[in-house]
């Protein structure tokens, strides 16, 4: 979601921006004014970014005004197959606690949250093949470290295979560490986990139905 993870998809770009196949599209927008966390993982050979976020509150900003959650996962191999997965929805308030700056957790079941989405495409001989889920529990403890403070103001695009993110962030961040479990499976993320607020934050993903 933000710029630092764009360096870290370029590994995937190699296997994943080359052939691909025609799909009808969807199209997901998300608005943001609030408290965020975010973390990049790896589990089960797969590379993870997770993004939680509370919604606009009121104007200007308009639609999903509700938390909502962004997450985006990648495996590769050297034969060049591998698979790409984007899940996105509104998710109960409660769900994310961000009372403070300081820490912040998220703990939800995506299989149970109307209307989420996601989407796993894989790739065998430059050929994608696109299924829904998976789905499941997603738990997450996000604790500042202020090793570092950040005010960050971009504009980015990544495609990988199916999928293309447009991402609009003004935001103030700072460092954390987080650990947690994705899918039942556990995880940490000591070095690229980061808290802060968005001043005004937009995600608009493109991906297969």
């Amino acid at each position: 979601m933000r710029g630092t993870l764009q360096a870290i998809l370029a590994v995937a770009l190699l296997y994943f921006v080359q052939q691909s196949t025609a799909h009808a599209q969807s199209t997901s927008t998300y608005n943001a004014s609030g408290a965020y966390a975010e973390s990049f993982f790896q589990v089960n050979n797969s590379y993870i970014t997770l993004f939680a976020a509370r919604g606009c509150p009121a104007s200007p900003c308009i639609g999903n005004n509700g938390t909502f959650i962004v997450w985006f996962g990648f495996n590769t191999n050297p034969d060049g197959t591998g698979s790409v997965t984007e899940g996105d929805g509104v998710v109960p308030d409660s769900a994310f606690q961000a009372n403070n700056l300081q820490h912040m957790s998220l703990n939800v079941d995506t299989s149970q949250v109307p209307g989420f989405n996601t989407v796993t495409c894989t790739r065998v001989s430059g050929v994608w093949s696109c299924t829904n889920g998976p789905f499941g529990v997603m738990q997450a403890d996000w604790q500042a470290t202020d090793q570092a403070s950040t005010t960050d103001k971009e504009d980015t695009q990544t495609t990988i295979g199916p999928f293309t993110t447009q991402t609009h962030s003004d935001q103030k961040t700072t460092s954390g560490a987080a650990t947690g479990t994705f899918l039942g499976t556990a995880f940490s993320d000591n070095s690229r986990a980061t808290l802060g607020t968005n001043k005004a934050h937009s995600s608009t993903i493109t991906k297969p139905q």
